[in-house]
């Protein structure tokens, strides 16, 4: 199950696409075969996506980070993520993957300024949605420190980006 939070009141975004999209998201990411993180009799997963100000995730990042400055996105997860039995789904097991905050403002003024190249034509919650699904792959165990790592959590995300129809919506990196 999803949770999507929206605390930032400076870009309107549009939560119903959000919602269903990232719902969407999670359920093709828990389906993928050999996933870094250990979910074994697990039969759902939960996950929230916050999209904060950019105060909060500077107070976050430079919490839980050490750096004082904004970001686009943060994840947190666990490294093993606690399950707990779910009466209202019929009592499935079910693991907490964590939280993706993303920093909207900040996330905005970048594809702004990209938009403004005219390397970019999607809409602006498709660039979120995209910003999220990163953050939940990094929930699921893909890292992306190393050449190799990103490779394989790049390909990932594509898919999903495909299941999602908005793979090559966007021709830069915003």
């Amino acid at each position: 199950m999803l949770l999507l939070r929206i605390t930032q009141r400076t870009v309107p975004l549009k939560r119903d696409y959000l919602y269903e999209n990232l719902g969407r998201a999670l359920r093709f990411l828990e389906k993928q075969p050999g996933l870094p993180v250990a979910l074994s009799g697990v039969t759902a997963v939960d996950a929230a996506v916050w999209c904060a100000s950019d105060a909060t995730v500077r107070k976050l990042n430079a919490k839980y980070r050490q750096r004082s400055r904004v970001t686009d996105v943060l994840a947190f997860g666990f490294a093993k993520p606690p399950q707990y039995v779910d009466q209202s789904r019929g009592g499935i097991t079910v693991a907490d993957l964590g939280t993706v905050v993303i920093a909207t403002p900040f996330l905005y003024r970048r594809y702004r300024r990209v938009l403004s190249r005219g390397c970019c034509s999607e809409m602006f919650d498709v660039h979120v949605l995209k910003t999220a699904v990163h953050g939940l792959c990094h929930l699921f165990g893909y890292c992306d420190e190393t050449e190799e790592q990103s490779k394989i959590m790049t390909e990932i995300e594509q898919r999903v980006h495909e299941a999602l129809g908005i793979a090559g919506t966007c021709s830069a990196p915003v």
